[in-house]
Order: C-alpha cells, then sequence, then structure tokens
C-alpha cells in the first residue's frame, strides 16, 4: 500500500511506477537500502558511485540534493532501524527510484536499469 500511496503522490510516470512495482514485487516487497542495522552496504556504494557521477557529470539537475544529504546524515552516524516509519518508507522509495534514474542517465542507454535489480542483495529468509 505505502508504494501505491508513493507513486500516487509523486506522480511518478507509468514506466517509472511499473519499474518500481516490478522491482518491490520481485523481492516480495522487502527493502533494498536499508536493514534492521542501518543503511545496507549496497546503499554506501550507490551513495558513493552518485556523488562521484555528480561531480563529473555535465547535467547534475537530475540529482537529489535533498536525498544525498539524507543519507550523508545516516552514513555519518551508526544508525539502528529498530521499527519501520513512514519516514524509512519513503526514503527506501525514493532511493530506488533515483537508482533507476542514475542508472538510465549515467550510463545512457548502455544498461538496462531493471537488469541491475537483480545486483541488489535480497534478504535472506
Amino acid at each position: 500500500m505505502e508504494l501505491e500511496k508513493y507513486i500516487t503522490d509523486t506522480k511518478l510516470e507509468d514506466s517509472t511506477a511499473l519499474r518500481l512495482r516490478n522491482f518491490y514485487n520481485s523481492r516480495n516487497f522487502q527493502f533494498a537500502w536499508l536493514t534492521e542495522k542501518g543503511l545496507a552496504e549496497q546503499t554506501r556504494v550507490f551513495y558513493e558511485l552518485d556523488k562521484s557521477y555528480d561531480s563529473t557529470a555535465v547535467d547534475s539537475t537530475k540529482n537529489d540534493r535533498t536525498l544525498r544529504n539524507q543519507l550523508s546524515g545516516l552514513i555519518n552516524k551508526d544508525t539502528l532501524i529498530r521499527q519501520s516509519s513512514p519516514a524509512l518508507v519513503k526514503l527506501e522509495l525514493e532511493l530506488t527510484q533515483h537508482f533507476f534514474s542514475f542508472v538510465t542517465n549515467a550510463y545512457a542507454g548502455k544498461v538496462d536499469p531493471a537488469a541491475l535489480q537483480w545486483y541488489i542483495p535480497r534478504k535472506k529468509n
């Protein structure tokens, strides 16, 4: 329900909404970027990659500075996540949306964003 609310509230394009739905459906709606111990390792890697791309990109208007600042704050402090909150769900969904946008822009059609989702580890039951 949170995913659909986010899609509606942010007025995502149909293709972006479909990517998000497929991504989380394939993960059984588990978080990709946040764990009980804080940020997942792939979140830190993506943060550094995105920051590096932003410093060298000709057009950095597509980068979300608010999201990056939020991540920077979480990276700089050791944060345990005791329970999910609407703010954390929103951060998780924003990161996924930004990831797909990043792949689309940084790799300019050379990489299919949907194919990369398999490189983001899933929680093992």
